[in-house]
């Protein structure tokens, strides 16, 4: 006989939206299972540059950028573990006029 598990949130998908939602619904008290065909963090959040930044956002993402500034700045204690944060500046560089024009 096969024992059934329960939990209360079912999370598809093991990147970092997916841990993240994990992680903070578990700090809530909820039980959560988290489904991942591969390696957490293998997929496309783990091979993108994901930079945290404000500058260069468009004016009604600014506010979710700020708040997500702040969490990584935390993130370290929040998580008990170093994830090796490091805010070093942000930079745009213009290679043709077209690229300068819309800099």
């Amino acid at each position: 006989m096969t024992e059934r598990l329960t939990a209360d949130v079912a999370i598809i998908g093991g990147g970092t939206a997916g841990c993240a939602a994990a992680l903070v619904l578990r700090k809530a008290g909820m039980s959560v299972v988290l489904l991942e065909k591969g390696l957490c963090g293998a997929g496309a959040s783990g091979v993108n540059f994901g930079g945290v930044r404000q500058q260069g956002r468009h004016m009604a993402e600014l506010p979710l950028a700020r708040r997500s500034r702040a969490i990584w700045q935390n993130l370290s204690a929040f998580l008990g573990e170093d994830v090796e944060f490091e805010p070093t500046g942000h930079i745009k560089l213009a290679r043709s006029e077209s690229d300068m024009a819309e800099l």
